[in-house]
């Protein structure tokens, strides 16, 4: 029966302190968007090059930058089966530095 009470009691604590710590981060999340004004959202598709046309973007908007993203299969040495990653596009920046 102390066995139980015991296993009992670990799930209960286990689950508070997961509960406070979704809670903790979601907090940051929130003041870190209201410190810095800013809002990170993607979307897909079709959708992508409506937030990307000046003229139909959503209300609010002030830079948007588009990425091309891709699934593919990644043969990682000593794995049984092949990893599922996303492939994410990096946006060309010219260096502050740049002679051209």
């Amino acid at each position: 029966m102390l066995a139980i009470a015991f296993v009992v009691a670990g799930g209960v604590a286990t689950l508070v302190l997961a509960v406070g710590s979704h809670h903790s981060l979601d907090e940051t999340r929130i003041a870190y968007t209201n410190a810095t004004d800013s809002l990170t959202f993607s979307c897909k598709c079709g959708a992508a090059q409506l937030c990307l046309n000046g003229n139909r973007g959503p209300s609010g908007v002030a830079v948007a930058e588009g990425r091309i993203t891709e699934l593919a299969l990644l043969d990682i040495p000593n794995f049984r089966e092949p990893a599922t990653g996303e492939l994410i596009s990096i946006l060309r920046r010219q260096s502050k530095f740049s002679t051209a």
